[in-house]
């Protein structure tokens, strides 16, 4: 009786609260980035402390183990993506599914 409660019962809600938990901070950071300010080419000329920017664009290339480039269409940057977890997100289509 005991394992059952363990295995049907402690471990998927641990699990389930540790899910929510993790969904929680993921829309948060997302909510967090959506305010940031767009990325655009003077902000890449002019030195200053390190800032966050949002940029939209496509996946150009990788370099070494950790860094990317993206372009933008009008100018590509790197970004440097060590220790930094990596969500990869749909692109929106016409809504049209495919039918078996």
């Amino acid at each position: 009786m005991a394992a059952a409660v363990v295995f049907f019962v402690l471990i998927p809600g641990i699990g389930a609260f540790t899910v929510r938990s993790d969904w929680r901070k993921f829309r948060a950071r997302m909510i967090q980035a959506s305010l940031l300010p767009y990325l655009d080419y003077p902000d890449l000329r002019s030195p200053g402390p390190q800032k966050r920017f949002r940029l939209f664009g496509q996946l150009e290339a990788f370099r070494a183990r950790d860094q990317i480039w993206i372009n933008s269409g009008s100018f590509s940057v790197a970004a440097d993506l060590h220790q930094v977890p990596v969500y990869i997100l749909p692109s929106t289509g016409t809504g049209d599914v495919a039918k078996e």
